[in-house]
């Protein structure tokens, strides 16, 4: 399309949404804060979305190549409101998928962002990538009080395969529609007797210590996908240590010892490393995915998203079309874990993570319809 005045018309379809926004709010009743801020939030887009337009129309008037948008940003006098994209991040076909409910949604759609970038591999960590995001303590960035330098970084990072998706099929192809099981720890799944549905899934999202041995009947048997930190394993067993064919292990570095860590474990040099893992099958954590779910979903004061949570936000933005969870969410009715020998009602005593947040964002996932999650019959859980 071609203007005579670019800018005008800029300004103009501006102008035009802000008022229309403004309108919509007026004609509200009692208008909530949230809302009020997702409309705040949705010219905030436009300004964005309009200022990549103008970029595009003088792409189009000049013979410079085009070069797609680099980033998400929500609040653009924020630099941590700013998330690198994945380019090769698509939507699914899949005619009932949770990334156009996600959209659809008046309360999800104020966070969820498609196609922040999820994978650090060397090949997209560079010199200037790395500089941006050392500004950002660890997990969401690479700060720390014993410095990560670029050299270490890209030696850990080489180790690694270049692949940026947690999915991956092997020689079968993509089904149009991909089921996800997000399978936590929570005594809710003793007794419960839903593991064949969790094994029937497409993938199979484990954390921590997900034993089975002996729970397969409550939890299931199959795992794709094992999210963790360096501590993950100290209390697993050997024997419960998941080996299934083809499984990814998606890693979250919180520390710098992680890094190390994670390289012993990629170089099969330490004999005591419990974990033996081939490096291609390994995936890292990109810091700007954390800081979003963090930052964006999260909105809290506490240390960091729990290694569950980040399990389900990997799910729910990576490209299933449908997520179930189970397992997650601690509560008065039930143990603390599945396999606790005696009951004990879990006390979140180090405020690392705030859980109330993360149930509260798996509720209005599931009221939406967006999710399922299994409840069972915990009160707190059905209100």
């Amino acid at each position: 399309m071609n203007f005579q005045n670019p800018e005008s018309f800029f300004k103009l379809v501006l102008i035009g949404a802000i008022m229309g926004t403004l309108v919509y709010i007026a004609n509200m009743d009692n208008v909530s804060y949230t809302k009020y801020r997702f409309a705040e939030s949705h010219i905030v887009y436009v300004e964005n979305e309009l200022s990549f337009l103008r970029k595009e129309h003088q792409y189009n008037h000049t013979t410079r190549p085009r070069h797609p948008r680099p980033f998400i940003t929500i609040a653009p006098n924020n630099s941590e409101l700013s998330f690198r994209i994945d380019q090769k991040f698509t939507l699914s076909s899949c005619p009932y998928s949770l990334h156009a409910k996600l959209q659809e949604s008046h309360w999800a759609s104020q966070y969820y962002r498609p196609g922040v970038k999820m994978i650090m591999t060397n090949g997209n960590i560079n010199q200037e990538e790395y500089r941006r995001l050392n500004k950002y303590d660890m997990p969401f960035g690479f700060f720390y009080r014993k410095k990560l330098t670029f050299q270490e970084l890209s030696k850990t990072l080489k180790l690694f395969s270049e692949d940026e998706s947690v999915l991956d099929f092997g020689n079968h192809q993509r089904p149009r529609c991909l089921s996800c099981a997000v399978v936590g720890n929570g005594g809710i799944l003793k007794g419960s007797g839903m593991g064949k549905e969790i094994d029937n899934h497409s993938m199979v999202f484990r954390v921590n210590n997900c034993l089975r041995r002996g729970f397969e009947n409550d939890v299931g048997n199959r795992t794709t996908h094992y999210v963790f930190m360096d501590r993950s394993l100290s209390h697993t067993q050997q024997a419960d240590i998941p080996r299934d064919k083809g499984i990814k292990w998606v890693f979250l570095p919180c520390r710098l010892d992680d890094y190390h860590y994670i390289s012993e474990v990629a170089k099969g040099t330490n004999p005591k490393q419990k974990l033996k893992a081939q490096a291609a099958d390994i995936r890292l954590m990109h810091p700007d995915f954390i800081r979003y779910v963090h930052k964006v979903w999260m909105q809290t004061r506490s240390f960091r998203p729990s290694t569950g949570f980040v399990m389900f936000m990997t799910a729910l933005q990576s490209g299933c079309d449908s997520v179930s969870v189970y397992g997650m969410g601690f509560n008065k009715k039930y143990s603390g874990y599945y396999y606790d020998k005696k009951f004990y009602t879990y006390e979140n005593t180090s405020k690392s993570h705030d859980f109330l947040r993360e149930v509260k964002i798996l509720k209005e996932l599931d009221k939406a319809g967006i999710i399922k999650w299994y409840k069972r019959d915990v009160p707190e859980f059905l209100s």
